[in-house]
């Protein structure tokens, strides 16, 4: 009798504890309370030069590998679009992109914050470079990708189709002329890399 005494108010206080769950707690971050200072906006951006994010190929892809009795999928014939080369490319380049389209979304709070327009202007164009140089980098390995622009949700996401390639290389260069237009000839005191005019220019 006890134990089932017992079971029944541990399932009652379980169900209770559920009843009003803080989604967005203040003590951590997420999308829904981000962006609220220009720390916060600071760091997201920096986040774009992460190497996962620029990728380099490997020379077993190329004419240049010197160690060919080295087993590898080029080497053995099964590389695929499951290897992990592969899905790495396309997921880090995706994340990077909804990345570069949150930002892009929540300039508005930023205008709202008082950071000033050349912060701003800048903050802008290093997204329109990340997402320039993601989408230009999943066109060369894969032509026709999903393209978006804005923030979009799960049930969303599963509906989009490919883009033709010749419908997204000229949205690219778009987006590289919005960041030539928006980011600054060069940094002063930095000592990590950024995108710059030049940059932008060049690719």
């Amino acid at each position: 009798m006890k134990r089932t005494l017992v079971i029944l108010l541990g399932c009652c206080l379980g169900l209770n504890s559920c009843y009003e769950l803080d989604l967005n707690p203040l003590s951590q971050a997420s999308s829904e309370n981000w962006y609220s200072s220009e720390t916060e906006i600071e760091m997201s951006v920096k986040d774009f030069y992460r190497d996962d994010f620029w990728p380099l190929d490997n020379e077993d892809k190329t004419d240049n590998f010197i160690y060919r009795e080295t087993p590898s999928e080029i080497l053995k014939g099964t590389f695929n679009g499951q290897s992990d080369d592969v899905t790495k490319l396309w997921a880090n380049q995706y994340k990077s992109i909804a990345r570069a389209n949150t930002i892009l979304a929540n300039m508005d709070k930023a205008v709202n914050m008082g950071i000033s327009e050349v912060k701003l202007k800048q903050y802008e164009g290093e997204a329109f470079f990340q997402r320039a140089s993601c989408y230009a980098r999943l066109v060369t390995y894969f032509g026709d990708v999903i393209y978006v622009t804005e923030v979009v949700d799960i049930d969303k996401a599963f509906t989009l189709g490919r883009t033709a390639k010749s419908e997204i290389v000229p949205k690219i260069y778009e987006d590289y002329d919005k960041a030539i237009e928006n980011l600054p000839e060069k940094y002063s005191g930095l000592s990590s890399q950024r995108a710059t005019k030049g940059a932008a220019l060049a690719l």
